[in-house]
């Protein structure tokens, strides 16, 4: 699969009611996100944050927001890589992980550049 690299794609999802008030919400931002999964490459967005109109906050403190569900089903909060790489990754390490084969005779190195745009070391198997 090929990446989205230069497009700017905004995302606007429908957003709820606030699940506090049940009111409805406002835009109180856009800001842009740039993520790497191995779904869709490497991408840049601009993602829509809304707020309670009322007011809403949390117990804890800060405003009741959404962010866009598409995107943090995908990219952890301030983190770039996707889920999916970081699971790649996580696999290879645990299937390769015994210390003989981490030698660097048996290390390759897996391209994910034309998905993902990055370079995963794994070993050889």
């Amino acid at each position: 699969m090929r990446g989205l690299g230069g497009a700017l794609g905004s995302i606007a999802e429908e957003p709820q009611p606030c699940p506090l008030c049940g009111g409805p919400v406002i835009v109180q931002k856009t800001v842009p996100r740039s993520g790497c999964t191995l779904e869709h490459g490497n991408f840049n967005a601009r993602e829509t944050v809304y707020v309670c109109a009322g007011g809403c906050r949390w117990p804890s403190g800060p405003r009741v927001s959404q962010r866009a569900a598409c995107l943090s089903q995908r990219l952890p909060p301030k983190c770039t890589t996707g889920y999916d790489v970081m699971v790649f990754v996580g696999r290879h390490s645990y299937l390769w992980s015994d210390s003989h084969l981490w030698s660097d005779s048996y290390l390759w190195s897996v391209s994910l550049t034309e998905t993902a745009g990055v370079n995963v070391w794994v070993p050889q198997g």
